[in-house]
C-alpha cells in the first residue's frame, strides 16, 4: 500500500469591528483543518505464523479556536474564529529509543534462553571480590564511627572521624554491597536454580520485551505564541522480541559459563561495569556469543517494536494586543513485525540518557573514595 497523505479542509472566519462595537465586515476563508498520513506494508501470511507488517500514522488536528485582536483601550477589533494552521509545528523533539529498548529487549530473551549463571567470570574476578572485603570498611565500624562523631562521646577511633571520612566509608560500604557481596549471593542463587532445573524440553519458547512511556513538556520552541502553549505528551515505546528454539547439549554449556574471552578480558578491566551505565559493552559482547552460539538451534521468531504518542497543545493568554484561545494536537504511531530468520544479534551499543539510583549511587560511591583521609 502506497503511503496516503489526506488533507482535511476547514474554515476561518474574520470579523472586523467598529470602535462602537458593530461589525464592519466578515469573510470565510478555507483553512486545513488537519491531515491524515497512513503508510502501510505487509507480507501475506499463512494466518498462523506471523508476518512482516509495517505500519505508520501521523493525525494532525490544527489549532483551533478564537484570535481576539483589541484596542490600547480593550476594545475589540478583530475576532479570527477557526482553524489556524501553520501557527507552531507539530515536529516535536522525542528521543525514538528503538535501538536501546531492541538491546535491552534481546538481553531479557537472552537471560530466559541461557540464563544469568557466568562462573567463568565469578572465578576471573574472585581475587578482587576479597581484596574489595578485607579492604572496605565494616558496616559496624562506620556506624559506630558515625555514632561518636555526632555524640562526641565514647572512645575514639583510630585517627579523626571527619565527614570526609565518614562519607569515604560509607561509600566503600555500597561498593563492597554492589559490586562484592550482591553479585556473589546472585551467582549461588543461580547455581542453585540450574541445578534443580533438570526438565529441557525439545522445544522452547522465550520471549522478551522492554518499554519506556514517552512524557513531554513544553516541545514546542521559543517563540510569542509557543511560550503560552501548553504541551502535554504522552505514549510509550518498546520492543518485543520472541524466539522458538530447540536447546543443544552444547549450548547448555554456556548456562553456566561464558567461552568468550573478549569477554572476559571486558569484565576484567578496571571499571567497566561504569562504562556499561552508560554504553553497555558487556551485554553486547555476551548477547554476540549467543547469538553465534545458539544459531543451529534457532527454529523461529519474530520482532515487534512501537512507538506512539499523543500530544495536545493548549494556547491560551496574550501577546501583545492579541488573545489566544487554541486546542491542536498530534497523534503518532508507527508499529513494525519483522519476521527473525536467525538467533538475533545485539545492535551497537548506544548512550544511555538516563541513569537508576542505585547506578548513581555507585557512581558517587566510587567518587567518595577519592577524598583524602583528613
Amino acid at each position: 500500500m502506497l503511503p496516503k497523505n489526506e488533507i482535511l479542509n476547514g474554515t476561518m472566519t474574520l470579523t472586523n469591528y467598529s470602535p462602537t462595537g458593530a461589525v464592519v465586515d466578515s469573510q470565510v476563508f478555507d483553512r486545513e483543518r488537519g491531515s491524515d498520513f497512513v503508510a502501510q506494508n505487509s507480507v501475506n501470511g499463512d494466518k498462523h505464523a506471523p508476518n512482516a507488517y509495517d505500519f505508520s500514522t501521523r493525525r494532525v488536528s490544527q489549532p483551533f479556536g478564537t484570535i481576539v485582536r483589541k484596542s490600547a483601550d480593550g476594545s475589540i477589533n478583530q475576532i479570527q474564529d477557526g482553524y489556524f494552521p501553520g501557527l507552531y509545528s507539530f515536529d516535536f523533539d522525542i528521543v525514538d529509543e528503538a535501538d536501546s529498548l531492541y538491546n535491552s529487549a534481546l538481553s531479557s530473551l537472552n537471560e530466559r534462553a541461557r540464563g544469568s549463571l557466568d562462573v567463568s567470570t565469578d572465578i576471573l574476578e574472585f581475587r578482587q571480590t576479597l581484596k574489595m572485603f578485607a579492604g572496605a570498611t565494616s558496616i559496624r565500624t562506620y556506624l559506630g564511627n558515625t555514632i561518636r562523631a555526632a555524640t562526641k562521646r565514647g572512645r575514639q577511633p583510630k585517627g579523626d572521624t571527619t565527614l570526609k571520612q565518614l562519607v569515604r566509608d560509607a561509600g566503600g560500604n555500597w561498593l563492597q554491597w554492589k559490586l562484592g557481596l550482591s553479585p556473589l549471593l546472585s551467582t549461588f542463587h543461580d547455581i542453585v536454580k540450574e541445578v534443580n532445573t533438570s526438565v529441557v524440553l525439545k522445544t522452547m519458547r522465550v520471549q522478551g520485551k522492554r518499554s519506556k512511556p514517552i512524557v513531554a513538556k513544553e516541545l514546542l520552541g521559543n517563540t510569542d505564541v509557543t511560550r503560552i502553549t501548553k504541551v502535554e505528551c504522552s505514549g510509550v515505546q518498546g520492543c518485543d522480541i520472541r524466539v522458538q528454539f530447540r536447546p543443544s547439549d552444547s549450548a547448555r554449556v554456556l548456562r553456566w559459563a561464558s567461552l568468550n574471552p573478549i569477554g572476559w578480558a571486558w569484565e576484567l578491566t578496571t571499571l567497566s561495569f561504569v562504562v556499561d551505565y552508560f554504553y553497555d559493552v558487556g551485554s553486547f559482547l555476551k548477547d554476540s556469543e549467543t547469538a553465534l552460539a545458539y544459531a543451529n538451534t534457532f527454529d523461529s521468531g519474530y520482532m515487534t517494536a512501537l512507538f506512539a504518542f499523543d500530544a495536545r497543545c493548549v494556547t491560551r493568554g496574550n501577546v501583545g494586543s492579541l488573545s489566544y484561545n487554541l486546542v491542536g494536537g498530534v497523534r503518532v504511531v508507527k508499529f513494525r513485525r519483522a519476521v527473525l530468520g536467525s538467533w538475533p544479534f545485539p545492535r551497537a551499543p548506544t548512550f544511555q540518557r538516563n541513569l537508576s539510583s542505585g547506578r548513581m549511587l555507585t557512581i558517587a560511591a566510587l567518587l567518595s573514595q577519592g577524598l583524602k583521609r583528613a
